[in-house]
Formats: C-alpha cells, structure tokens, sequence
C-alpha cells in the first residue's frame, strides 16, 4: 500500500538523512516515476528538501513542550472555545483538531446528539467528562510533543464520516495562510480543510501575523477564523477579500 511505502521511505530517509534517488529506488524497490511522486509529496510537506541527485531530510523546527503552550493565553484560549461552540448544531459531525485552544470547546457544547472526530489526546484523556457526546479517535501514532495521534490512516477513517464542521489549530496565521510547526500533522489539517467546507481556525489574537515552518491551507479555504480579539485592519481587509468570516465576541 502507499501509506506504507511513504512510511518506509520517510524511516529511511530518517535514518541516513540523505540518499540518492537511485539508492532510494533500490532500497523501496519502487520506479524512478513512483519515487518523484512520492518524493514531491514529502517536499511540500516539508519532510524533505533536494539536494544535488537526491534529498536531504529536512529537520522540523522544535515545537515548544505542550505544558508550556497550554498555560499560555489561557483566557483567550476559553473565550475562543465558547465562541466555537456556539456555531455547533443537534447532530453535527465535527471534526476537532489537536492544539491547546481547540478542548475547550467541548466545555461549551450544547447541542444535541453531537459526534466529536478527533486526533487531540487532551480530548480523548477528557472523554469520560462529557457523556452527551460521542467521541472517535483518529488512528494514529501518538506524538508528545502536540498530544496528538496521526498517521496517513487518518484519512481513511475520516472518509467514512460527512463531516459537517471542523476546528482547526495552528502556530499561525499570515497572508499566507494558516501555518504549523508540527510537519506530521500537514497532511492531516490539508486533507480537513480541502474536504469540509465549514473549517473554522480557532486561535488566540497573538498568532495574528506569525508564519511558520509549513503552510497547510490559504486564507481563502477557511470558512471562519475565531479569535477573541479583532487583528489590525491589514488583516481584517485581507479577511474581507477573501471571503473569510471573522467571529470574534
């Protein structure tokens, strides 16, 4: 299968840092052709990066310790999850994003009959404290350092489901769009944000303007963007003339 094979690829190149395409195509035992492919998907993930003959991996930016993140902004962060709560109907099928902002909105869900998909471990440990909801874990492996599961099987389970709304997180948000620092989860939040036409970015007002290692959607795919506060009017006209709602209290 192609997941698997992408996950082979990604150890080996891991594990020697850079190759050849002519060693990769030997070690996968995989065309010249299948290898461009596959090798064009792990560049625009930011997983690798060319080199002369070959590929080099490209070592992500630390991502700071989740203890550390989700003490930060913490009224922000409760202000944004009520906000997103309030757009969630009886009988949505939602799709939650890992992050520190984005548990708190299960703290204000009042709709009825609502199915939660989600790779965020802090809602998964949380789970027993909301038995008006239905909760799905993603398959995946579980990363620390975002308290997250993910893996390309992801997709696969999420196919089953029509999701009806999705909140997402990120590092950041600029002209860009929305940016990330975790480069395992790219795949992920593009997949979300290209399916579901009701994405809503869920984050504090002091991402405003910052840009990170890896761009998983443009502003224009957004439905929304949740924040407790306004950005300056740059960003607010850029909203405007693409489309995106701005949902603030």
């Amino acid at each position: 299968m192609k997941a698997a094979r992408i996950q082979e690829l990604k150890a080996y190149i891991k594990a020697h840092r850079q190759a050849t395409n002519e060693e990769l195509c030997e070690a996968m035992d995989i065309s010249m052709s299948t290898l461009r492919r596959d090798l064009a998907g792990l560049q625009e993930e930011g997983f690798i990066k060319k080199v002369y003959g070959g590929v080099a991996y490209s070592e992500p930016s630390p991502v700071p310790p989740y203890e550390y993140r989700d003490e930060q902004n913490a009224p922000e962060k409760n202000t944004v999850g009520r906000i997103a709560a309030g757009l969630i109907r009886d009988n949505d099928v939602i799709f939650i994003d890992s992050g520190t902002t984005t548990p708190y909105i299960l703290n204000y869900i009042t709709a009825q009959n609502v199915t939660v998909l989600t790779n965020n471990a802090t809602i998964v440990s949380r789970a027993l404290d909301y038995p008006n909801l239905s909760i799905f874990v993603l398959p995946g492996i579980y990363y620390p350092e975002t308290m997250s599961f993910c893996c390309p099987d992801a997709i696969e389970f999420l196919e089953r489901y029509e999701i009806s709304k999705a909140f997402l997180a990120a590092s950041g948000f600029s002209s860009r769009g929305a940016t990330n620092s975790a480069a395992w989860e790219y795949t992920l939040k593009k997949y979300i944000t290209e399916r579901v036409k009701e994405s809503y970015l869920c984050i504090a007002s002091a991402k405003f303007g910052i840009s990170r290692i890896i761009t998983y959607c443009g502003v224009d795919q957004l439905a929304g963007i949740i924040t407790e506060r306004e950005p300056d009017e740059a960003m607010k006209q850029l909203l405007n003339e693409k489309g995106v709602r701005l949902i603030t209290p």
